[in-house]
């Protein structure tokens, strides 16, 4: 995270802290400094562990720029997707391989071309050229 200017924390203090902190007659609310220090640090602590849990532990610290905690989740979606159609291309393969001979006499190549064929049919993969 950016450190910010001093006209920038100064002037969000003067917009945002200071009518919850302070009386109308100017004295500092001892007690809402503490109700919105213990918020402030609850909210600390779920941002730590939201941010440690979906991305696999990688990231915890609660300032850390949202763009890159999205950024790897999004990386850990896409390779658990992708993890996800492999395994169901496996599976069918098995299933296709499994089956009498009579039905498929043909080599095992043959038959995880016609999976994938299927499977490339009906959207459930997308042709991927990176693999």
């Amino acid at each position: 995270m950016k450190e910010p200017k001093k006209e920038e924390y100064l002037e969000e203090f003067d917009v945002h802290w200071k009518p919850k902190l302070y009386d109308e007659y100017g004295y500092l609310d001892m007690n809402q400094l503490a109700k919105n220090l213990y918020d402030f640090n609850t909210l600390y602590q779920s941002v730590a562990n939201v941010y440690y849990f979906i991305t696999g532990g990688q990231i915890s610290d609660p300032f850390t720029e949202a763009d890159q905690v999205i950024f790897l989740f999004s990386e850990i979606i896409c390779n658990l997707e992708k993890n996800i159609k492999k395994g169901l291309a496996e599976d069918l393969a098995m299933h296709f391989l499994q089956k009498p001979k009579t039905d498929y006499e043909k080599g095992q190549n043959d038959v995880l071309k016609d999976i994938t064929s299927f499977l490339l049919e009906d959207n459930i993969i997308k042709e991927q050229k990176d693999d």
